[in-house]
């Protein structure tokens, strides 16, 4: 046990095992502990421990308000407070332990994090405020070392569950309420705080855009020595993007939306939460797949009975749903890699879509015969990853008619686009013939048409894809 060695009283709590001092601050410490529990079992918690000796009027009211708010609101993106004791020398507040640390020692680790990551932790952080918003509440005090983590990000998933912290200096505060006492940490406060303690909900977007800007360029714009500097920074010099890192466009157009300095002009929650890059209508959770699984069952169908339009858009929309999914699973998960599989195979038929409705000078008839063909391919390809070669040769030359009948009647560039689809389905028919034959030929071939496919990248451009669609955060990694 590693409690504080100078402190006069030591915290004690009956059923509570201290192991581990993993925070202090002026008024009390923050310990791992164990708490034990009915038949011996065991949970591991965080132990906030407040000394009531010294302990101000304005600290026993913050401390109120953020037992009340921490009892009132629940959130899987909100720590958990579990309970509340005191005794003679302390209040104890026990919360749910996060063993990843807080934010701020992910980007001392990291330097900078990838817009990619941010997106998807600012999505977590939106959805708490939302929370928070639907109560009049005002964290007032948010900044990286306030928002924790619920285990340690690794190289295989960094599907990592933030978690707002620290209530103590929040307040119940409508949007149209006004504040003025000074809350918060300076770095963070928004200008109005500093300057002119005259404030309302939204200098809690202020500080989300200091976050937003520490996690991309891996320091706070207006870092500063001593709280004058600070407000001479504040008041004297614009927020200015370092050109070293490149952020798209929806990213820069947030966070310079969020550290406007007029209160009056600054994004609002409503605009927050509906803004782009946040993209809360695509983040990954249960509903988000549920939504997905549901427009590409609607694709499939479609594609079935042949409205290729309609097909390509429920693809493209339900992609939308689960690729951030899958970007954010443990890749390690068989459950992953399923969803994976089917990913692609979504690409890949929209991808054969596109270039279907982007092929000019065909009837309608000739359309519907060419969709026909595509869905063969299609088929050929499972017979053949399954072995049945012969199987798959034959419908590859039952497409191959087709697709050289419609080659001839192009003209110009869809001519060019469609030899490459040609010559690919025609490596494939090659494939087929040799493996019949000969499987242990796979390998050997599998180099030439690698090759093959290469020569004709290089004459051909290469094709618009349905990927090209989705968002750039949404691709598949």
């Amino acid at each position: 046990m590693s409690l504080k060695k100078n402190a006069t009283v030591t915290p004690q709590l009956p059923n509570y095992v201290f192991e581990q001092l993993i925070g202090q601050g002026t008024c009390g410490y923050v310990y791992k502990a164990i708490r034990i529990g009915e038949f011996k079992s065991r949970e591991i918690v965080a132990v906030k421990c407040i000394r009531k000796e010294g302990l101000s009027k304005a600290a026993v009211e913050n401390l109120i308000t953020e037992i009340t708010i921490l009892k009132e609101v629940k959130s899987e993106y909100i720590v958990e407070l579990k309970h509340f004791e005191y005794d003679k020398h302390f209040i104890y507040l026990i919360f749910e332990f996060c063993s990843g640390g807080d934010l701020s020692r992910l980007i001392k680790r990291n330097k900078r994090i990838p817009e990619s990551l941010v997106q998807h932790f600012l999505q977590q952080i939106a959805v708490a405020l939302k929370v928070l918003r639907k109560h009049n509440i005002s964290h007032m005090d948010l900044k990286p070392q306030n928002i924790l983590m619920s285990s340690v990000p690794s190289n295989r998933s960094f599907d990592i569950q933030l978690k707002l912290a620290d209530f103590g200096f929040a307040q119940y505060l409508k949007s149209d309420q006004i504040g003025n006492s000074l809350r918060g940490s300076p770095l963070y406060m928004a200008p109005e705080i500093l300057l002119s303690r005259k404030y309302d909900a939204n200098v809690d977007l202020w500080s989300i855009g200091i976050i937003m800007y520490e996690c991309l360029f891996g320091n706070a714009p207006f870092a500063s020595s001593s709280l004058e500097e600070l407000i001479e920074k504040i008041k004297n010099e614009a927020i200015v993007l370092p050109t070293t890192v490149k952020i798209s466009g929806a990213c820069k157009n947030l966070i310079l939306r969020l550290l406007e300095k007029n209160p009056e002009k600054r994004i609002t929650f409503e605009e927050f939460f509906c803004h782009p890059f946040v993209d809360l209508e695509h983040m990954p959770c249960k509903e988000s797949y549920e939504r997905g699984v549901s427009l590409v069952q609607k694709a499939v169908e479609n594609d079935k009975c042949g409205k290729a339009r309609e097909a390509l858009e429920d693809y493209v929309n339900g992609l939308q749903y689960l690729i951030p999914i899958y970007n954010w699973s443990d890749k390690s998960k068989e459950h992953s890699r399923k969803l994976k599989k089917k990913i692609v195979q979504y690409l890949n038929r929209g991808e054969e879509l596109k270039n279907v409705l982007n092929i000019s000078g065909l009837t309608s008839e000739e359309m519907i015969l060419l969709d026909d063909a595509y869905e063969c391919v299609a088929e050929a390809d499972l017979s053949c990853e399954s072995g049945y070669f012969n199987e798959a040769l034959e419908k590859y030359e039952k497409s191959l008619s087709v697709f050289i009948s419609l080659l001839r009647k192009l003209k110009g560039k869809d001519k060019e686009m469609f030899r490459e689809e040609v010559n690919e389905l025609m490596s494939k028919a090659e494939k087929c013939s040799l493996l019949s034959k000969d499987p242990s030929s796979g390998n050997t071939l599998s180099k030439k048409q690698n090759s093959s496919r290469k020569v004709m990248r290089n004459i051909v451009p290469k094709k618009k894809t349905v990927s090209d669609t989705l968002s750039p955060t949404c691709y598949v990694q």
